[in-house]
């Protein structure tokens, strides 16, 4: 009874198995192509806001993909390796199982890290957005407005130049807690 549980469980997981294998070859040829073709122009003349963000949060998700896509490829092997075991050995099993959870372990603490990081991108890529479009606003005063300017090892994220100067912007975006479900700040200009 048993076996067939696993033979039947073997049997799912083999048709994952050309699924987790797209998913591993597609991660693999993104990173060959990008590895030995550039794009015909070197940067965009005026970059959109939050494009370093953007840009740093593609790398994450290649990151996080390719370590979604071994533990996928992984775990499928391991279960289709407890299937197509001849007879119930629990120990064989046992050591299986411990496999799987030492690479889940292995998954999650490379895992956080990048997916902590890539919430933080997120987030001052989502603030950039909006600061921009507030700055946006200004085209009609007479400014001319950049964003993401990029130097060697940092940018500004948005520049204004216009008939009253130049201004450097930096935008922090900070998350907010709310209590019982409901946000607990609120912002009052009063001109």
């Amino acid at each position: 009874m048993l076996n067939a549980l696993f033979l039947q469980l073997a049997l799912e997981a083999l048709f994952l198995l050309p699924a987790a294998a797209l998913i591993f070859d597609f991660s693999r040829e993104r990173k060959k192509d990008a590895d030995r073709t550039v794009a015909p122009f070197d940067d965009l003349q005026r970059r959109p806001a939050g494009e370093s963000s953007r840009l740093e949060l593609e790398k994450l998700d290649e990151d996080i993909e390719a370590y979604l896509a071994w533990l996928l490829i992984v775990s499928l092997a391991l279960a289709i390796g407890v299937a197509l075991q001849p007879r119930f050995d629990a120990k064989v099993i046992a050591g299986f199982f411990l496999v799987a959870v030492v690479v889940a372990a292995i998954a999650q603490r490379k895992l956080r890290p990048l997916r902590t990081k890539r919430r933080a991108y997120q987030l001052g890529f989502q603030g950039e957005r909006y600061v921009a479009e507030e700055l946006n606003l200004l085209l009609a005063d007479g400014f001319q407005v950049f964003h993401d300017v990029p130097f060697d090892n940092f940018n500004i994220d948005h520049v204004l130049l216009g008939p009253r100067g130049v201004f450097a912007i930096e935008t922090k975006t900070r998350r907010k807690p709310l209590r019982d479900g409901k946000k607990q700040w609120k912002v009052k200009f009063d001109g």
